[in-house]
């Protein structure tokens, strides 16, 4: 009843100000108004018990967090675009960081990726995340691979110019997991596999231009995947990578077939304690290989995959 009171009371008072009353005025209103007491339960009997008050504050911490990121976009040019691969279905964008600095130290470690869209379309798309697949600290331009999707992100990023404008969020992931120091120095393995499929090529160009020292090691081997020989990406450029120590395998056919993979495992892994398999690929086929290598020993902490891989491939 008291409460009811205090409303009334305050309400009238809020009518009888005129036009001319000032927010200081209004705010004096407001204060007359009781404040209530945050209710506890403490019954055990319960049936909805309250969140715990970590858990309150994690969720507020994580509304700034996103408001931040929001706001931390980037607007970058195209330095270079062309086609990656004959079908002209997947595009090498090239683009210019100059004046981008705090974004491009965001970029540490091959297989992070970036948060794309393109401020000049039209039709406004939700933002795609796409893998980097030039190495990090190697000058002001990097390098997107990525395929063209209808009705995304990635066709408006095909679509564009040398000169045209993208914005980029900051490089984001772990890259690969586990880290790839779990793989260095050359000694801690000295035999590494490694799988792609088509633009899944992008992460592992960023790692060997990095400097993998594949010659430093016994066996470096990519077996790389496509559809067809015409949806094969980078194409020319894998296959000289021969001469960094690195032997490419390609494996074409729809669907891209595993098979001869695992019937080359067990000759090339000679100590499964100094191997090392780096996938990435879709995420069907990277479960089905990573069973295959842990059948033959290969440590759980030498077998990395792409984390920044899939928050993009579809948008």
């Amino acid at each position: 009843m008291a409460l009811a009171a205090a409303i009334s009371a305050a309400a009238t008072s809020v009518f009888r100000l005129n036009s001319s009353a000032t927010p200081i005025a209004m705010a004096s209103v407001v204060s007359m108004l009781p404040r209530r007491q945050p209710r506890l339960h403490l019954s055990s009997s319960s049936t909805s018990p309250p969140l715990p008050l970590l858990h309150r504050r994690r969720r507020s911490s994580s509304k700034v967090v996103v408001y931040a990121s929001l706001k931390g976009w980037s607007s970058v040019p195209v330095s270079d675009i062309r086609p990656a691969n004959a079908q002209e279905s997947i595009y090498l964008i090239t683009l210019d960081l100059s004046d981008a600095p705090i974004l491009l130290s965001s970029y540490k470690t091959p297989g992070q990726y970036v948060l794309t869209r393109v401020p000049s379309a039209e039709e406004k798309r939700k933002p795609a995340y796409m893998s980097i697949c030039t190495p990090p600290r190697s000058g002001t331009l990097i390098q997107l691979l990525v395929r063209s999707v209808p009705n995304t992100t990635s066709e408006l990023l095909c679509n564009l110019k040398p000169g045209d404008a993208v914005e980029l969020g900051p490089c984001v992931g772990q890259g690969f997991f586990p880290p790839i120091d779990n793989i260095n120095p050359p000694e801690a393995a000295m035999t590494v596999v490694l799988l792609a499929v088509e633009e899944g090529i992008s992460p592992i160009r960023a790692l060997i231009k990095y400097g993998f020292a594949a010659k430093a090691r016994d066996t470096v081997m990519l077996y790389y995947g496509a559809s067809s020989d015409d949806l094969m990406p980078l194409r020319d450029e894998v296959s000289g990578w021969q001469d960094t120590g690195v032997t490419v395998q390609e494996v074409i056919g729809e669907p891209v077939q595993v098979l001869p993979f695992f019937q080359e495992l067990s000759k090339i892994i000679v100590n499964p304690d100094t191997t090392a398999a780096i996938l990435v690929g879709p995420k069907e086929m990277e479960e089905e290989v990573v069973g295959k290598l842990t059948d033959l020993k290969v440590p759980h902490d030498k077998i990395l995959t792409c984390q920044g891989r899939y928050p993009g491939s579809s948008q």
